[in-house]
Formats: C-alpha cells, structure tokens, sequence
C-alpha cells in the first residue's frame, strides 16, 4: 500500500491526470501496490489540495473542511498528513541559516497549526485505514 501520489499538477511536483480514488498498481514481477492518493477536493475542472502539511497551514479553515466534505461524499477516502515540524511554530527560530523566504513560506500558520487540526478533524468521521480499506473490500 502506498499514498505518495499527489493527483494533480503543481509548481513542484504532482502527476496530472492521476486517478483521485484508490486504485491497484501493477508493477514489475506483477506485483499489486494498492495506491491512496492524498486528498484532493476536486471541483470542476478546479483541483485543490486539502490533504494536510502545508495546504492546512495556508487555506482557509473552511476551505478545508468543505473540500474534507465533498470527498467524504464522494466515497473517496481523505488520506491527510501532518509534518511534526509543523506543530512547532518557533522551529525555524532555532536555525541561524534560515532564508527569511523560507522562514516566511514554511512559518506561514505554524502558530496556529495545531489549533486548526484540532477545529477541522473532530467535525469529521476519520478511522484506522485498515478498518476503513477492509470496508470497502480493500487490502
């Protein structure tokens, strides 16, 4: 099983056109990777990251919840992430050799980070993926 996929194009990585649901993977040897890509809230022809990390940190609160919603409706499951690094606003402080670019785009919501997972995942219905895989005929 894998959810390093991020469906959809972006200025630094991402894989247009990739499938938004879980799907199996042949590989070579023909081997099955089960794929889970990261949550993307796809509107239109409009897609939008609401998977976790940095997305989290800049959108808004609603944003994030909605887009958390319409995939939930879409029976897709919402595989989000949380650098640990994140819950750490003063972090980058305690680097000498930090960009004030970096500093400014990765400091970004890192003071309020942990509140907003803390406001956003309780108002939806989250489990273990094993439990939630095996549901759906999954493994």
């Amino acid at each position: 099983m894998d959810s390093s996929i991020f469906p959809m194009r972006s200025r630094h990585y991402g894989i247009p056109n990739w499938p938004l649901g879980p799907h199996y993977l042949t590989v070579a040897g023909g081997a099955r990777i089960l794929e889970i890509p990261v949550a993307i809230w796809s509107v239109g022809r409009l897609k939008m990251p609401v998977a976790g990390g940095g997305y989290f940190r800049v959108l808004p609160r609603r944003v994030i919840e909605r887009g958390l919603r319409s995939i939930a409706d879409a029976n897709r499951p919402a595989i989000v992430y949380c650098h640990p690094y994140e819950f750490n606003a003063d972090e980058l402080g305690e680097y000498s050799d930090v960009s004030r670019r970096v500093a400014a785009t990765q400091g970004f919501g890192r003071a309020s980070f942990a509140k907003r997972v803390g406001t956003v995942l309780p108002k939806l219905s989250f489990g273990r993926l094993s439990d939630v895989l095996a549901a759906w005929g999954l493994r």
